[in-house]
């Protein structure tokens, strides 16, 4: 079932006001927004759950044009190349003209110095290790891929969005992170938004030998622009 449906249902939605949603909430709970995550069930360590709905977010289907602000935080990195730019064309579609998306995730070139630095002692460069490829107590707990300042202005910029701003943040000085706005000005068509998915995912392959490789890649990013009802 439509999952804005289900979310004027339950209350969480109400006419005339900005919809705005957290992704991947985890025990961070963001007034004003509708905060979205796995059921504790499928978390380990987890003490509570602040979600107000709980859902695959690799599963939600919302109409086009519907959602002011996309907002998740170390959820991203989570998903293979595949998947993210899945989940970026329909961010796309779901965000209205001039909606935000808010992307957090480790900050992969900065995370990269900390492990090269002779001056970081090899306990301290295990944390990195630990930001850069998840932490790994739960089958979902695993970072596919790395992200960066200029990866995102590239693929967000081919994906339609504009204004793209990147704040790297350090929390702790072997954890650097980054923090990524960008605003959708104008509706793309999906068809583009798919081809231009594919063509990015191109650029992961090291020469045309890795033409089939390339195919397979392309056929789950189908798959995951089909269950998200893209």
């Amino acid at each position: 079932r439509e999952t804005l449906a289900q979310l004027y249902d339950a209350g969480l939605v109400q006419d005339q006001q900005p919809v705005r949603l957290h992704l991947g909430c985890g025990q961070a709970y963001i007034s004003g927004y509708i905060n979205i995550d796995f059921p504790s069930t499928e978390h380990t360590v987890q003490a509570y759950s602040v979600a107000d709905a709980h859902a695959d977010i690799t599963r939600l289907n919302f109409p086009a044009n519907s959602i002011d602000v996309i907002e998740s935080h170390h959820i991203f990195e989570h998903f293979d190349r595949q998947t993210a730019l899945a989940l970026l064309c329909a961010w796309h579609t779901w965000l209205k003209p001039g909606g935000m998306l808010i992307i957090e995730t480790p900050d992969f070139e900065a995370s990269i110095a900390v492990i090269m630095s002779s001056k970081v002692p090899y306990k301290q460069k295990q944390v990195s290790l630990r930001h850069i490829f998840g932490s790994h107590e739960a089958y979902w707990a695993y970072h596919y891929d790395g992200w960066y300042k200029s990866k995102f202005e590239h693929v967000l910029g081919a994906l339609g969005f504009c204004r793209i701003t990147c704040k790297p943040l350090r929390y702790n000085p072997l954890i650097p992170s980054i923090l990524v706005q960008a605003h959708k000005m104008n509706n793309l068509p999906i068809d583009t938004l798919k081809q231009t998915s594919k063509t990015i995912l191109r650029d992961s392959m090291v020469d045309e030998g890795d033409a089939s490789m390339w195919s397979v890649w392309c056929q789950t990013f189908d798959k995951a622009m089909s269950k998200l009802h893209i």
